[in-house]
């Protein structure tokens, strides 16, 4: 499908920004600098960047006001904007292709049981189950293999993608997405040595997760049904791919965790916070709100409101960067520190 095109003054008018340079150059699509030719736009973040645009064969870029417009660029176009970041995302809806929506109605290769309730304008794609008592909102869209266990309940207008399973007695609201192969509500992972001491016992869980509004939750993302009361995941938060969520969690409103994230059981999060890829968070800690946590840290104990950590184990970001540079210089030391003591013994 052809990209639509449009002209430099509709796109500066659409992000509410200022033309600079030659107005008359019609754009067809957008690419990074390194990549772009004279029919694409492209964007600067940061000043450091600037140089690579004069070098670029881009048409046009957005450009942040905060970032002076070096000399030898001049003469080329740019559409002027409060943040580059923010306007990049309203050119880009421009640039999206249209959405297919499936049709509303029920694949003949679906199974939905006698007592689901399912709402108006609902499309059930092939091959997906629809247990017994599950209600099922407005306008929602199971692509193909989707499964909703029995005595569910989702709210208006949710996608989900294929191979998508939500175990029983869950809650979700609307406006959800989960994507691909995610696992809502399998058991948690709970074990006990058996009383002889020579082999293991599962643990029941008989707890459900409650899911909230606005919430995305990635590909082969897994959360955990609670041993008991509610694995919870707040109103907005949104959840990458491959992220392990175990039982009795708590995750506020409008949390952003990256890939490969691990959260062991019944740990506490606050609002807004962020976690960055592959950072772990030991069991029964509370983590406050706005709090940020850096890629790869392994959280082992509790965090105050709004600080940010980072590192093995995880410690406040000031601390950890001390520690970074002291490590760097160990070679150094343990270097002056052997001549000193040669030093001594001559002595």
């Amino acid at each position: 499908m052809p990209m639509p095109s449009f002209t430099l003054e509709q796109l500066a008018q659409h992000v509410g920004g200022q033309i600079i340079g030659p107005a008359d150059i019609t754009i067809s699509g957008i690419e990074v600098l390194d990549k772009a030719t004279d029919q694409h736009l492209s964007f600067i973040r940061s000043a450091k960047f600037a140089e690579q645009w004069c070098d670029s064969q881009a048409g046009a870029i957005l450009l942040s006001e905060s970032i002076p417009v070096p000399e030898s660029c001049s003469s080329r176009s740019a559409i002027v904007v409060e943040d580059a970041d923010l306007a990049l995302n309203k050119v880009i809806e421009l640039f999206a292709p249209e959405k297919l929506c499936p049709q509303p109605g029920v694949h003949p290769s679906a199974v939905i049981a006698a007592t689901a309730k399912i709402g108006k304008d609902c499309c059930i794609g092939p091959h997906c189950v629809v247990g017994d008592n599950v209600v099922l909102g407005e306008g929602c869209i199971l692509h193909n293999s989707v499964s909703l266990h029995e005595n569910s309940t989702f709210g208006d207008h949710c996608e989900f993608f294929s191979g998508v399973i939500v175990r029983e007695r869950t809650q979700v609201g609307s406006h959800v997405i989960i994507h691909s192969n995610a696992v809502v509500a399998a058991d948690g992972f709970g074990y006990r040595p058996s009383e002889d001491g020579r082999g293991i016992v599962k643990i029941p869980h008989i707890g459900h997760v409650v899911i909230g509004n606005g919430v995305e939750i990635g590909a082969n993302t897994c959360i955990d049904r609670a041993k008991f009361a509610a694995t919870v995941i707040g109103d907005g938060t949104k959840i990458d791919n491959l992220c392990q969520i175990a039982h009795n969690v708590t995750i506020g409103r409008c949390c952003l965790i990256a890939a490969q994230v691990g959260i062991a059981g019944s740990t506490v999060i606050g609002d807004g916070v962020q976690i960055g890829g592959q950072a772990g968070l030991r069991d029964n800690i509370r983590i406050g709100s706005a709090v940020k946590l850096g890629a790869c840290s392994a959280v082992m104990s509790d965090i105050p409101d709004g600080e940010t950590w980072m590192g093995v184990p995880a410690r406040e970001q000031s601390i950890c960067g001390r520690e970074m540079v002291a490590a760097r210089k160990l070679p150094e030391i343990v270097k002056a520190y052997k001549e000193f003591t040669k030093q001594m013994k001559s002595d």
